[in-house]
């Protein structure tokens, strides 16, 4: 039960990055930033 309570919450995870796939990346950008903020870091 617990392996199938993980697939589903990963696809939960899934569906939401589907939705908000276009701005998806960005909120990878931010989570770089803020778990390894750099001053030099730019976004290219």
């Amino acid at each position: 039960m617990k392996i199938n309570a993980k697939v589903l919450n990963t696809q939960k995870i899934y569906n939401i990055i589907s939705i908000f796939s276009e701005s998806y990346e960005h909120i990878m950008y931010i989570f770089l930033i803020a778990l390894n903020f750099e001053p030099s870091f730019t976004l290219t």
